[in-house]
């Protein structure tokens, strides 16, 4: 008989059935390992992303994972006061569960909310759990450059110091790539214990989809249109003045259509933009459900996306990976050193330009219009790096490697 997987107990403010982008990367890892037989447990929210209003079940069986879902405040994303309390009373409950339930080998944390990992080094003090921080932003680096909290504040000094400890205390910490492992080292924390392992998409949730085929939802003025798309969480890490300046700059341009999909704490900002400067180029829709995806991605002609640079190495947006999923260019407003200018440069998938360079974004905006060709291929060269690098399966084989690796007590580190 072959040996007892490891027991695992994942926890994260989303989880299935929510929207949000670590629910559904964690879903798909969770699920995958409950296939390998492992008995994979995850502690999340009753509040969804979108809906904190509407509680789900504080316990169900799905896909083979037990979910235990826990209460906590509905205050929303829409200011900071609101987003901490909502932050504070999730972990606060988080924590009675996990003291209600059993002891597993492992315990991974992801970074919703900031500090999660402080639970993690409790449960491996406590219950004697390994504890593996999959590291999808970093805080409270990302709160300072935010400025949420002052560089040399005594609360941000003890935040640091929590911080640096949990992951030097952790026995393995998943970064999301090359510029976000700089930065755990740069907190002191031992090279050989980070493994990189890319965000990824579901082949089977997004296809190459033909533009015709995706055209409902647009507003009828927009379906022949060339339509330059963003999509997911409008989060504090993007930068939006840019993509608004082009956006108005494109405003008497009946052949070229925006659209954003999501929403996020600087939706407003985007809103009041459209608002005050009475564009009638820009579309403004909201999530879509997971089924709906493909159709969605494929509307686009071409995809942007943008990170403040201030934020290199401490997020990396995941839409970077649907976008080449779905087989289409994407303009990437950041710098070429970071970890998504890295993989679309890798990629040859699209274009890299800096925040600010209004005209430069015109100009690739004009050429692509003009150029289905060039279109084509940037799209086709990115749908062929996410199969090889950043589809479900290789992340989720990367994960089961790494956690065998853990319980085995190998030494040396496999990057992706």
């Amino acid at each position: 008989m072959s040996a007892r997987k490891p027991s695992l107990l994942f926890i994260n403010q989303h989880y299935y059935p929510d929207l949000a982008a670590t629910a559904q990367n964690l879903t798909d890892l969770c699920e995958y390992l409950a296939d390998l037989n492992h008995e994979v447990h995850v502690i999340s929210s009753q509040g969804l992303y979108q809906n904190k209003s509407a509680p789900l079940l504080a316990y169900e069986k799905h896909n083979k994972v037990h979910i235990h879902r826990v209460k906590g405040s509905s205050f929303g994303r829409d200011n900071n006061l609101g987003r901490m309390i909502d932050y504070v009373t999730f972990l606060f409950f988080a924590l009675l569960k996990i003291i209600s339930l059993k002891k597993f080998d492992a315990v991974c944390t992801l970074t919703t909310p900031p500090m999660l990992a402080t639970l993690g080094s409790f449960i491996k003090w406590f219950k004697q759990s390994k504890h593996i921080i999959w590291s999808m932003d970093l805080h409270p680096d990302a709160e300072v450059a935010l400025g949420m909290l002052p560089r040399d504040y005594w609360i941000t000094d003890i935040l640091l110091r929590i911080h640096r400890f949990n992951f030097k205390k952790a026995d393995l910490i998943v970064s999301l790539g090359p510029y976000m492992t700089e930065r755990i080292v740069a907190h002191g924390v031992p090279q050989e214990k980070i493994r990189e392992i890319l965000i990824w998409s579901n082949k089977k949730d997004i296809h190459v989809e033909a533009k015709e085929d995706c055209v409902d939802g647009l507003p009828n003025h927009f379906k022949n249109r060339f339509i330059v798309q963003y999509s997911g969480n409008l989060g504090l890490v993007h930068e939006f003045e840019t993509m608004c300046e082009v956006m108005r700059e494109f405003s008497k341009d009946t052949s070229i259509g925006f659209v954003f999909n999501g929403e996020g704490p600087r939706k407003k900002e985007v809103t009041d933009f459209i608002r005050v400067h009475h564009l009638t180029n820009v579309a403004l829709l909201t999530y879509v459900p997971i089924r709906r995806l493909s159709q969605s991605l494929g509307k686009a002609d071409l995809h942007w996306l943008s990170l403040r640079d201030d934020f290199i190495g401490m997020a990396v947006p995941g839409k970077c990976i649907g976008y080449m999923a779905s087989g289409r260019p994407q303009l990437f407003i950041g710098s070429e050193d970071s970890d998504n200018g890295n993989f679309i440069s890798d990629a040859d998938a699209g274009y890299i330009i800096n925040p600010g360079d209004v005209e430069s974004i015109k100009n690739v905006i004009q050429k692509l219009q003009k150029d289905p060709e060039t279109r084509k291929e940037k799209g086709f060269n990115g749908r062929k790096w996410f199969l090889e690098n950043a589809e479900t399966k290789v992340g989720c084989e990367l994960w089961a490697e790494a956690i065998s690796e853990l319980f085995e007590g190998k030494k040396e580190t496999v990057y992706a």
